[in-house]
This record gives C-alpha cells, structure tokens and sequence, in this order.
C-alpha cells in the first residue's frame, strides 16, 4: 500500500516536471538575469558593459530621488489596490442582485475583457490569409493556404 502510494506520486511528479520545468525557467531566468543585470554598467543602446558589483545599490541608497520615487510608487500602488478591491467587490454585489436589464450590464460589463481575444483572432486570420475575417469562405481560406504553403495541397479552389 506505501510503496504503490510513493509509485503514484513519483509518476505524478514526473507528469508535471515538464510543466513545472518550462513555469520555473520562464520566471527564474529573468530574475537572475536582471540580478546580473543589476552588478554591471551598461548602457541600453551599447554593448559595452562593466562589471561594478554592488555599487550601483551604494549609489541608489544615497540618491534621494530613488527614495521619493519608491515612496510614490508605493503610495500609488496601495491605493490603487484599496480602490480596485472596494469597486470591485461593489460591482459585483450590484451585478450579483436581480433587477430588469442584468443580463445587459453584465455582457457591458464583461465585453471589454473579451475585446483583445476577438481582436487577436480577427488579426490572426487577417495574417494568415490576407483578407478580412468578415469576406472569408472555407473555399477562399484553402486556396489561399495552399498557395502559400504547397506542402498543404493544391492551389485550385474548393
């Protein structure tokens, strides 16, 4: 019974260390890259670069301008946060409620979180086939990919 328990667990790792992989290198490099970053002098446009150690973090401790622009940054944030928590959670109490038109409000209110989606597949196919999503048959769709990658099949129309 332990030992087909540690089986189901060791295959259970082994399913998501891909996943858990590909998660870790796509949030650790960045971290370490831009720590690295963070010991050298270098200028965004030119590719000289020195390494400096720590003194950029000296010169940031003394620099009074970093401070007051932490101390904003910090402000900002925390009421934005506080603002966004209290509107939202209203919004959804008003929008959690019955009243004539809720199904209206809801699809107002929810639209703008589906527009980059529909945006995004509209120019996805304006890509792939040159013409607008609105103009476009399966038969129009083919010939066009099949001119363009021949390995799809013939160029006639369907």
């Amino acid at each position: 019974m332990i030992q087909s328990r540690s089986r189901e667990q060791i295959v259970g790792l082994l399913a998501i260390a891909p996943a858990l992989f590909l998660i870790l290198a796509l949030t650790l490099y960045p971290v370490a890259y831009s720590i690295w970053l963070s010991l050298l002098e270098k200028h965004s446009f030119f590719p000289q670069e020195r390494f400096v150690g720590l003194e950029n973090f000296f010169y940031l401790w003394k620099d009074e301008e970093f401070w007051t622009s932490l101390w904003l940054g910090t402000v900002y944030s925390v009421w934005t946060i506080l603002f966004q928590i209290i509107l939202g959670v209203a919004a959804a109490l008003i929008l959690n409620e019955s009243f004539v038109g809720r199904g209206l409000v809801r699809a107002i209110v929810l639209f703008p979180y589906m527009i980059p989606t529909i945006v995004a597949v509209r120019r996805f196919v304006t890509w792939s086939t040159g013409r607008s999503p609105v103009f476009i048959s399966p038969g129009a769709m083919m010939t066009y990919r099949s001119r363009t990658f021949p390995l799809l099949g013939s160029s006639r129309a369907f």
